[in-house]
């Protein structure tokens, strides 16, 4: 039978190619199953297995929708209709037949010493339909059909060059000095992307060579990434890797040893591994990285840097187009430098002259099923006042879906938060199942509470969390309850074997499912944070346990929203944890770089607990935190409570921000930055449209034509208004004559006296080595920087010598600068940066040296920066030089972003000493 082995798997996709619905590919995967086949089982019995009832009944359906089966495959299948009878048994034969035309070649491919290059297209293609099973289950199974989001290419903003002499007085406002922020400069539709950045290769930094697909969790990313693979305009030989299934190795080891062991179907693949690093030598390989998210590491710092580490020696010949969590990707600055970044939009519903994205789909999705009139009703439900919270949540693709779903099964009210919608669903979902595979209430409690344990704990203890091991699973759930979650109802699915052990590995058919589930395992908001807030210290137990600060990871942040969302956990216990939550004092001085990632959280959870006693008060502090800065040296709190603000109890952020509106003409920043956040928030609101104009025109009025500033002062405050907003603003003639003025002027040019300088310092050290060495390291091509990064290790002691030794200004900028793309992790460079940066009093130093230091930070390195700059933050210093305070802050912020709390507490109490 070990040849048979494949063939559930193979009708499977045989179902999905023919877009059988449900219930029919049920109906052909028991007719055509080995067991139906040998056994020869009559229809009476097949139909009583698959549809059951009233035997007649259940014959009549099962005829009918093998008739539909056969319908649907005679198109690839013709002599299925070349007689009126038997044609269940000619249907046979023809698969049988594509069956053993799959296998035979794999057989006679694996056991070749040389492979071909039409061989390989049809390896890696077979590879990518035996895959095809494990990438993702569908969100829904009643319509199968992918549906595609827009895709925003996301580009940093231009920092406009600045004078020694800038600078800005505190009424000019929070949100003048925001620097690296990202814009979405272009979109796509879904065929636009995969024709021009994928077939053709127009991408701004890497002509489609190296490609991010970012976004939140069900958005599309998994889905898109599969349409590329399987596109008939993607170009060369396509290769899938899921990095979560990585575990310890490296991705040349997995590909060498895993993907080529499965691909040729033989344990020997001695003789093709060199044929495979030619393969990808040849530049002809599409390398599709699903889930850096999922990779097993203890930061996404690490992960990416993990990721950057293994794009190097003959995988990097790949072309590469990876996936991953947004928040994930934010959290380093330059990890993959050389990627072209794309950002999955969610729907829109038809707000400033956008097409109603959502109505399309949810018409869409319910023409594909057997009730396509409960569709239109679904949309009016959600255009109901009371519905906006849902409204919003549902802009995402994958809760779009899973309304639909629900809604298919039972028409009725809306849930108000994503927990009860994925409740909702979980219901749906067994409802659907009961005729096919019946359980009774007290078996889905029971399932439910042992899914819940295994999520959670998955979660917390598994390398990789996605990925579950199939004995981890059974010790949690116990064997007949993980066989009835594997076999029959399919919560967990299968997706690979181990490649050093042969375990299986299973998996939530979406993570954000193993996430809702993990919410409804915690009891208690303590299992997230257990503090002692009077004597904070992580290293102390508190209410006679152990410190717990699960609200700092970042793989914990959906499942905390989750659970505030729960309708059975009860208010007070909510109340005691967004109180918690907004008032953690982290023991660490006065600048709160844990008690503001806690408040964070807690404003964004008012969100999924909208009757808490104190949302408005907390929704109206977050609003005056944004506004009531005197100077923007907490610029990382202004854009997160910004970001914030977007996410949490919308109709209480739209009330207090039109609060402002009415109530700040006189001071014009303040009512620019609240009008565009709010239309943000609220993209048709008209108050806000109106506000916005009034300001442009009045700020470009009395900033450009009726100042003396200076062409630097004037390139910033133009970047600073030329942020995205949701409408195409207009502006005076006179205005816009000024702009026009401005950006037509000319350019400043590179310094390259300066660069030859630097050059010739490093010649006279070492005349062998060097010279080619910066001819790479001091160009801006990216296609250099792999080898000079393949190179620098040699030269960082002596770069970072020449920071503490140099005294012009510009080789020292340089040298910062370059420092920051080829000496990450490296100790050296990071102690000369943290002196250069505690001694300094020049702004350009500052801004430069800032950038590199994120750029390289890894490890214990953040330890190291924090305990070196901890000192630069008094009252003094704020006092003495600004811009040098928020400098050092914007760096201690973003290593506590990527410390765990205890990390952070620890380095902050200690000493400084060089690495």
């Amino acid at each position: 039978m070990e040849f048979w082995d494949g063939w559930d798997d193979f009708l499977k996709v045989i179902a999905s190619d023919h877009k059988l619905t449900v219930p029919q590919e049920a109906v052909l995967l028991v007719r055509l199953s080995r067991q139906s086949i040998n056994g020869k089982r009559t229809n009476q019995d097949i139909a009583n297995e698959v549809i059951g009832g009233e035997p007649n009944t259940a014959l009549s359906a099962y005829n009918k929708r093998m008739a539909e089966v056969l319908a649907k495959l005679s198109q690839s299948f013709p002599k299925i209709n070349s007689k009126s009878t038997k044609k269940v048994e000619r249907t046979q034969t023809c698969l049988e037949k594509a069956y053993l035309e799959q296998q035979n070649p794999k057989k006679s491919e694996a056991s070749s010493h040389q492979i071909a290059s039409h061989d390989w297209t049809q390896i890696c293609r077979d590879m990518l339909e035996s895959q095809k099973l494990n990438i993702r289950r569908q969100a829904t199974e009643v319509v199968s059909k992918a549906f595609y989001v827009e895709l925003g290419l996301v580009e940093r903003k231009h920092q406009p060059r600045r004078s020694d002499d800038f600078s800005v007085s505190p009424e000019q406002g929070a949100g003048f000095f925001q620097l690296h922020e990202e814009e979405i400069t272009q979109t796509y539709e879904h065929e636009e992307f995969l024709e021009q950045v994928i077939k053709q290769g127009q991408s701004k930094k890497s002509q489609g060579r190296r490609i991010a697909i970012i976004g939140e969790p069900g958005a599309g990313k998994t889905t898109l990434l599969e349409a590329i693979a399987f596109s008939p305009k993607t170009p060369g030989f396509s290769i899938w890797v899921s990095l979560g299934s990585l575990r310890d190795k490296s991705l040349e080891e997995y590909l060498r040893q895993k993907w080529l062991k499965d691909a040729l179907k033989t344990s020997d693949v001695m003789e093709q591994q060199k044929e495979l690093e030619n393969l990808f030598k040849s530049g002809e390989v599409l390398l599709l990285l699903d889930g850096v998210d999922e990779m097993p590491a203890s930061s996404p710092v690490e992960a990416l840097a993990k990721l950057r580490e293994e794009l190097t020696g003959w995988v990097a010949d790949a072309r590469t187009v990876l996936t991953c969590r947004q928040n994930v990707w934010d959290a380093s600055v330059n990890a993959l430098p050389g990627f072209d970044t794309y950002r999955t939009l969610d729907f829109s519903y038809g707000e400033s002259n956008k097409p109603d994205q959502v109505r399309q789909f949810i018409c869409e999705w319910f023409s594909q099923t057997e009730k396509p009139e409960v569709g239109e009703p679904l949309r009016e439900k959600l255009d109901e006042d009371r519905h906006q919270r849902i409204r919003d949540l549902v802009k995402n693709p994958l809760r779009l879906s899973l309304l639909c779903q629900s809604w298919y099964f039972r028409q009725g009210d809306l849930p108000n938060t994503k927990a009860a919608l994925y409740e909702q669903f979980a219901r749906a979902f067994y409802d659907w199942k009961q005729e096919q595979f019946p359980t009774t209430p007290t078996k889905r409690k029971e399932l439910n509470t042992a899914l819940g344990l295994l999520a959670r704990e998955a979660i917390d203890q598994e390398k990789s969390r996605f990925a579950i091991r199939e004995s981890f699973a059974i010790d949690v759930m116990g064997e007949d309850l993980f066989k009835l979650a594997t076999e029959k109802l399919h919560w967990l699915n299968f997706v690979y074997k181990d490649a050093e052990t042969d375990e299986k590995v299973y998996a939530f058919f979406h993570p954000t499912f193993q996430e809702y589930f993990a919410a409804c395992a915690i009891d208690n908001w303590d299992y997230f944070l257990n503090h002692n807030n009077e004597t904070p210290n992580p290293f102390q137990q508190y209410n006679g346990k152990s410190s717990a600060y699960r609200v700092f990871d970042r793989q914990w942040k959906e499942v905390i929203l989750l659970w505030l969302g729960r309708e059975d956990i009860h208010k007070q216990k909510k109340e005691e944890f967004i109180k918690v939550l907004v008032n953690f004092d982290d023991g660490c001085g006065n600048e709160k770089f844990y008690g503001y990632q806690s408040y964070f959280l807690g404003v964004t959870g008012i969100g999924d607990f909208s009757d808490c006693s104190r949302a408005d008060e907390i929704i109206r502090q977050a609003v005056e935190l944004i506004f009531n800065k005197p100077i923007d040296c907490y610029h990382p709190i202004t854009q997160g409570t910004w970001e914030v603000l977007k996410k949490t109890e919308q109709s209480k952020a739209i009330k207090f921000l039109t609060n402002i509106l009415r109530t700040c003409q006189e001071d014009i920043e303040t009512c620019h930055e609240s009008a565009r956040l709010l239309m943000e928030i609220d993209p048709a609101n008209s108050l806000a449209e109106r506000a916005f104009l009034y300001a442009v025109n009045a700020l470009i009025e009395e900033q450009i034509i009726n100042s003396g500033m200076s062409q630097d002062e004037q390139e910033a405050f133009l970047s600073r208004i030329n942020k995205p907003t949701p409408i195409v603003f207009s502006v005076d003639a006179e205005c816009m004559d000024a702009i026009d003025n401005l950006v037509e002027s000319p350019d400043y040019c590179d310094d390259d006296e300066t660069c030859e300088q630097l050059s010739n310092n490093f010649e006279k050290q070492d005349n062998e080595k060097k010279p080619s060495y910066l001819d790479l390291l001091f160009m801006d091509e990216p296609i250099h920087w792999e080898y000079a990064q393949e190179l620098a290790h040699m030269d960082i002691k002596t770069l970072a010598q020449l920071l503490r030794t140099t005294q012009d200004k510009s080789i020292l900028c340089l040298t910062a600068f370059r420092l920051g793309h080829v000496a990450s992790g490296n100790v050296d460079a990071n102690d000369a940066l943290i002196d250069l940066l505690r001694t300094s009093n020049d702004f350009d130093v500052y801004h430069l040296v800032a950038g590199s230091l994120k750029a390289i930070l890894q490890n214990n390195l953040f330890s190291a920066t924090v305990s070196g700059l901890k000192d630069c933050l008094t009252n003094q210093d704020y006092e003495n030089d600004s811009e040098h305070f928020r400098y050092c802050y914007e760096i201690i912020w973003y290593c506590a972003q990527n410390m765990t709390y205890p990390d952070f507490y620890q380095a902050w109490h200690s000493q400084f000493y060089p690495v």
